[in-house]
């Protein structure tokens, strides 16, 4: 059995303890899932991922300043809910640009795959999606130039109500930091490279930064190889998380209801390991408890 597809089996077997299986108008099947690729009003590229209890666009938002627009998730939706819990999810915060390209690389019924391209390849990646899932896969295959993924959860264009972040290790990482006394990166003079002991830091204070706080490791964090962290509405438990790989994520900042991950932080280009995985999963209501045990389940199908 090769190793993708071990993964996606095992991935499928983790997410059926979150909600019952949803029937709709997807022709009754419970494994039907598609994805759809097209061109919106302005002209510009989109592509929809969709399966039973989820609903995934990736599309283009024109930001205030021209060339800086740029194609990302602007739907996550929960479907049981009808809740949008991103309108600005796995984007980039420099001029990414529309989508020049999308095809579907793999066409099963145990998953689709589609692949994405930003200026004809500079920045590329492989979403994946599974029957009856809340989470996807994401493998960048190149990000050229300043490379930084930025999530920002929100639900119905504006910021997430009550947002609440978690971390795995969160608690125990905040305490080496408080142990740790060194004055220059306690002290360092840009505030976005500045040790802080907040639990979970506020921008633009990073939670981690282990190039520009030499070599302080956040090892509390890492779970199995990977960060586990996620952001939710405090009141109804919905919202989503992410796993990403330690040995790429050096720096991390959280937003007012999101993340910015920056992969290969001070690295030179040649030295910038791709392709690399990451994924992106909703939680149904469980808050806290839900984005570290799905975050869990997927590290731990990876790891065998």
């Amino acid at each position: 059995m090769k190793k993708n597809h071990f993964i996606s089996v095992m991935l499928l077997s983790i997410v059926f303890f979150q909600v019952s299986i949803l029937y709709s108008e997807n022709n009754g099947s419970p494994d039907w899932i598609k994805v759809e690729t097209g061109k919106d009003s302005n002209d510009e590229l989109y592509v929809l991922l969709e399966n039973n209890f989820m609903r995934c666009r990736y599309g283009w938002r024109q930001h205030s300043e021209p060339e800086e627009g740029q194609s990302y998730i602007r739907e996550f939706l929960l479907k049981r809910a009808d809740y949008n819990i991103g309108d600005w999810l796995d984007a980039a915060a420099g001029k990414r640009g529309p989508l020049t390209n999308a095809d579907v690389i793999y066409d099963g019924d145990d998953r689709k795959t589609v692949r994405l391209e930003w200026n004809n390849g500079d920045k590329a990646q492989e979403v994946t999606i599974y029957p009856n899932s809340l989470i996807l896969k994401i493998d960048y295959t190149m990000i050229m130039g300043f490379p930084h993924i930025v999530d920002v959860g929100s639900h119905g264009g504006r910021k997430l109500d009550n947002p609440a972040f978690v971390m795995h290790g969160a608690e125990e990482w905040q305490e080496m930091r408080k142990a740790n006394r060194d004055s220059t990166i306690i002290n360092h003079e840009n505030e976005h490279h500045r040790l802080t002991y907040d639990l979970y830091p506020e921008y633009p204070f990073p939670i981690l930064d282990t190039p520009d706080w030499n070599g302080f490791e956040p090892t509390p964090l890492n779970y199995k190889g990977n960060f586990i962290v996620g952001v939710y509405n405090s009141e109804n438990g919905i919202g989503y998380g992410r796993v990403m790989p330690c040995d790429v994520i050096t720096y991390l900042k959280l937003l007012d209801d999101g993340f910015e991950f920056f992969p290969f932080w001070r690295l030179p280009a040649d030295q910038r390991k791709f392709p690399f995985t990451g994924y992106l999963f909703l939680v149904d209501s469980g808050g806290s408890n839900e984005i570290l045990d799905t975050g869990r389940k997927i590290s731990d199908s990876i790891m065998k």
